[in-house]
């Protein structure tokens, strides 16, 4: 007898012996289980006493068959919470970066409205057209106070215009060409305004010298002149419309007096020049410019 065939042989032993046992292990649960079901439908004392005793002895082993379902659901939050925390992060920084650009854009919008507002609220140049310019780039420097506007011939800019910054007097142009112009600040050594202070009524000229609080030179020294009082352009010339505010005064330590400017020269931006008739413009300009000395009033120091 060859080994195969031996084994062939024990293999059919056990198939014939395999139905009995799995008929017999079927028949012993069934048992088992309708005994369980009794048992625990069974009542009193002792009864219960025994199924407290059963739940004691099998809640180990339950609580030790948990630990791997546990495990596995925890870590399947885990990830899940990871997911979460990764798309909440990104929106988060979707989020912050958005602000930024609103932050960005709302602070340029309320600079925005503040110049705007400036202008609205700008009364005294409403008699005289106006043409706005945007200040281009600042060509100052030590010996020259002075910026480049946008705006040029082509936009009706002229020689001799004054300009404001919507609250007070910026200076006047000197040089225009086709696109572009040149605005003298009011801060310049060559710059001369005539102007009145308030409540006195006082007369005298605004001059720059190159820094940012000008002297002003008046006709009657020994009038009562006090730091804070308003200092308003008269008109006298022609350059300068009257009642433009100018700025305030105020008591330098050298003892002159000089402006503290109501336009803001520093974060100049934007300018509106008045427009007069160009005659009287360009009459007045070249007299300032070349004749500073005849502008000053009899009896100024």
């Amino acid at each position: 007898m060859t080994r195969n065939s031996q084994y062939n042989e024990v293999g059919e032993e056990l198939e014939t012996y395999k139905r009995p046992l799995k008929r017999l292990f079927v028949i012993i649960l069934v048992a088992a289980l309708i005994g369980i079901f009794i048992f625990w439908r069974l009542e009193g004392s002792r009864a219960e006493k025994l199924r407290s005793d059963a739940i004691d002895l099998l809640i180990p082993s339950i609580e030790l068959g948990q630990i791997p379902s546990d495990m596995y659901f925890a870590t399947i939050r885990f990830f899940q919470d990871m997911s979460r925390y990764r798309d909440s992060q990104a929106t988060i920084t979707s989020l912050q970066s958005d602000l930024k650009r609103w932050q960005t854009y709302a602070l340029s919008l309320e600079e925005e409205n503040t110049m705007l507002r400036k202008f609205v609220n700008f009364s005294p140049t409403v008699d005289f057209p106006t043409i706005s310019a945007s200040v281009l780039a600042d060509t100052t420097s030590p010996f020259s106070h002075s910026v480049l506007l946008s705006s040029g011939t082509e936009n009706g800019v002229m020689v001799g215009l004054p300009a404001t910054d919507g609250v007070g007097i910026v200076g006047r142009v000197t040089n225009a060409s086709r696109n572009s112009s040149r605005l003298l600040l009011i801060t310049d050594s060559s710059s001369r305004i005539p102007v009145r202070v308030l409540p006195s009524g006082n007369r005298g000229i605004v001059h720059g010298d190159n820094t940012s609080l000008p002297q002003i030179d008046l006709i009657n020294t020994s009038a009562d002149i006090e730091a804070g009082d308003q200092i308003m352009t008269n008109g006298d010339g022609g350059v300068f419309p009257p009642d433009l505010a100018v700025g305030t005064v105020m008591k330098g330590s050298d003892g002159k007096l000089r402006v503290i400017l109501s336009a803001d020269l520093l974060n100049l931006q934007n300018v509106s020049l008045i427009i007069k008739e160009q005659a009287v413009i360009e009459e007045q300009s070249a007299e300032i410019v070349l004749n500073p000395e005849t502008t000053n009033p009899a009896g100024a120091p």
